[in-house]
């Protein structure tokens, strides 16, 4: 008998109302396109919304809720945060692979299960970011170039560092290891957080003896920057979370060097003015002169990535999901 891989969608929602079609809508597009011999579970844990996210997440499941082997439904009480709620779906998921993300987001049309099978012993695999803007896909070169030049610096210094130093990652394309993700120490280190997962997740699997980091140049996820994004609503607990990541980072970190770099970090992350941000964060001066050093190989693999996008049908796409969403969008 042939083996079957499983895989888990796990949705991350809060007051999500606006986008959480586009997101089913994008989920059940893979399933149909690319799993006939995988079985898919659906986990959603909403974080207590306060508009009706949840009421168009039971509707669309009224009609589709078929297409997965299994549907759990996790409506918090009261608002746990996403920390809280990203340990509910992982103590939940029982899959072989995992994708956690937003419900604001939308996945693109690249196979999201042979990408997870293929950098199957990566802990922490990443695709490149499409973003998603008043309805309206495009590259931020900006991003796209730092991920590149990320991923060539990196891969000289070690991957074991980039989520301590300064570094660009784009969480909605990335695909954590789900063992790792169960394991005790991952589990108890998130609990320490609110609002951030993604950060402590990667330092805390970047810190394991036998890391992996793999990136992957396709786009997988286009991630919606919104009014309802959590650096935003829920800024004081955001930034209460990035307080606690840098200090445990200081704490633990025994190069006199890379302290004071952590400590100029979060004195820079704590101050208002942007100008200042910038003039006492040693960790971009240290980024931009290893970005020197590499600049070359970072221009070159930067120029290859680009010629190799494809901007185009990734629109198509998305209007294609967007058009099929209409009919679940009543108010």
């Amino acid at each position: 008998m042939e083996d079957r891989n499983s895989f888990t969608f796990a949705l991350l929602s809060y007051n999500h109302s606006k986008y959480i079609i586009e997101h089913l809508e994008s989920i059940k597009f893979l399933v149909d396109k690319y799993a006939s011999n995988i079985d898919v579970d659906l986990i959603i844990n909403d974080d207590f919304s306060k508009d009706n996210t949840r009421d168009k997440i039971d509707l669309w499941l009224c009609h589709n809720e078929n297409i997965f082997k299994r549907v759990l439904k996790i409506y918090n009480d009261v608002n746990l945060g996403t920390c809280k709620s990203t340990l509910n779906i992982i103590n939940n998921c029982n899959t072989d692979y995992i994708k956690i993300t937003a419900g604001d987001d939308v996945f693109s049309y690249e196979n999201i299960f042979s990408f997870a099978v293929k950098y199957n012993k990566g802990d922490i695999i990443s695709g490149l970011p499409i973003g998603l803007i008043n309805h309206k896909l495009d590259f931020n070169h900006a991003d796209v170039f730092n991920i590149v030049a990320s991923d060539v610096i990196y891969s000289k210094v070690g991957h074991d560092k980039r989520f301590k130093s300064l570094s660009f990652n784009n969480a909605p394309n990335i695909i954590y290891n789900l063992t790792k993700l169960k394991s005790d120490s991952l589990k108890r280190f998130l609990g320490n957080y609110d609002v951030v997962e993604d950060l402590p997740i990667q330092i805390n699997l970047a810190e394991s003896n036998d890391f992996k980091f793999i990136q992957d140049y396709k786009t997988y996820v286009y991630y919606r920057r919104t009014e309802g994004s959590t650096y935003i609503i829920a800024n004081d607990r955001f930034k209460n979370d990035q307080v606690k990541i840098f200090d445990y980072l200081i704490d633990k970190e025994n190069n006199i060097f890379d302290k004071l770099i952590l400590k100029s970090r979060k004195y820079s992350f704590l101050k208002k003015n942007r100008v200042l941000k910038k003039i006492f964060n040693l960790g971009i001066y240290l980024y931009l002169l290893r970005l020197i050093l590499n600049v070359k190989t970072i221009f070159v693999k930067y120029r290859s990535v680009m010629s190799d996008s494809d901007i185009d049908n990734h629109k198509l796409h998305f209007d294609l999901i967007n058009k099929r969403s209409q009919k679940y969008n009543v108010n």
